[in-house]
């Protein structure tokens, strides 16, 4: 999904302004594909329904299975402070997109363990899900207290920063991440709508040439640096990025291609 940054360059003639219209809308990672213990959740469930269906089985045929929510909230229920089934059940409740109990199952677990990177990261997550950026932003500041050269927790601290309007830290996380993870394309891409909201042109088309170069036909990002290249005064440039996003098939980019051809010859 398109942040809105291509149209504010356009528009906002002052920093104010541009803030005013930069909105942050969802990132380009969802919450269900970088949770750290996904993995983990899928053996888990495994092994659990395989255990209650062996312990059934040597019981009594018509025994009933426990679903692995189920044998985890007994645990639970025999000891609040186990935390391995603690951990499990927000990991599983976070691979379900169940965000609250997900936050509750994870500050638990902190309170009995604060050292573990993936569960800071992983609470990081569920605060997203629920739109609170600055308790997810502190949560990915603390998984990366522990795991300092972690390239996915900078690019998600740099996301929940940003929704904050906080873009100099930002920066600061999303140029971690591209260090980290050069071949990562949304840490060029993300970063990109940062350092262009603070007037780095030059390094803003860097960036999109550089994310363009791993996903060449990513028409979004096609269309942000046909935009940034006609902020630069590269007019030709940005005809041609404007007429190669329009012949993938983005209609905006025909739009703006035939704007600043009518614009040139006025």
């Amino acid at each position: 999904m398109l942040w809105p940054l291509c149209d504010f360059i356009l528009r906002a003639q002052t920093h104010a302004e541009a803030v005013k219209l930069l909105q942050f809308s969802n990132s380009r990672i969802t919450l269900a594909n970088v949770n750290r213990l996904d993995p983990t959740v899928r053996l888990l469930a495994f092994f659990l329904s395989l255990a209650s269906a062996v312990a059934g089985f040597a019981s009594c045929a018509s025994a009933p299975r426990l679903s692995p929510e189920q044998s985890l909230a007994r645990r639970l229920t025999n000891n609040p402070d186990d935390l391995p089934a603690l951990r499990a059940s927000a990991d599983i409740a976070l691979y379900r997109e169940d965000f609250e109990r997900a936050r509750e199952f994870y500050v638990h677990a902190i309170e009995l363990d604060a050292t573990d990177a993936d569960t800071w990261f992983n609470l990081g997550l569920a605060y997203e899900g629920l739109t609170a950026y600055e308790q997810a932003g502190n949560a990915y500041r603390q998984s990366l207290q522990l795991r300092p050269d972690d390239g996915l927790a900078h690019a998600r601290a740099g996301l929940a920063f940003a929704r904050q309007q906080n873009f100099q830290l930002a920066r600061f996380h999303f140029e971690r991440s591209r260090q980290l993870l050069p071949e990562h394309p949304d840490a060029h891409y993300n970063y990109a709508h940062i350092i262009a909201d603070l007037g780095d042109t030059a390094g803003a088309l860097q960036l999109f040439s550089d994310y363009i170069a791993l996903k060449p036909d990513d028409t979004d990002a096609i269309v942000c640096l046909a935009v940034v290249s006609a902020r630069a005064g590269e007019r030709t440039r940005a005809l041609e990025l404007f007429q190669s996003a329009c012949e993938k098939g983005d209609r905006d980019a025909c739009d703006r291609e035939g704007q600043l051809r009518e614009g040139s010859e006025r």
